[in-house]
């Protein structure tokens, strides 16, 4: 429901982000988001929202697992690469866009001290 993610901004004021920025080095995920593996697919709950879960592929669950773990996109870039059998620098770019994405809808965040 649209208007519940504007009201939860409206409520939240202290939490805002501009994410229409640059996402930074560093990414979190924001305590309004539930996240869990379902297969090979990253499974979301967005508080924001209240909607039900929504499905993401493979590559943004080894997003999630990777900022997760440091904050970074490294051990995303290197599961995409062995995954995919790719060229690193063709992983690391579908993982950033990817990102980038997921950052320009708020289910990830700069991490704290940013």
């Amino acid at each position: 429901m649209p208007y519940g993610l504007i009201y939860w901004h409206t409520d939240h004021p202290d939490d805002a982000v501009d994410h229409l920025a640059e996402p930074p080095d560093r990414l979190a995920v924001p305590s309004y988001v539930r996240w869990w593996a379902q297969g090979h697919w990253l499974a979301i709950e967005d508080k924001r929202t209240e909607g039900s879960g929504v499905l993401f592929g493979t590559e943004c669950l080894e997003i999630f697992r990777s900022v997760s773990a440091d904050g970074g996109l490294e051990e995303a870039v290197v599961a995409n690469t062995h995954r995919r059998r790719i060229f690193p620098s063709t992983a690391r770019a579908d993982i950033e866009d990817a990102a980038a994405g997921l950052f320009r809808i708020g289910l990830l965040r700069p991490a704290s001290g940013l």
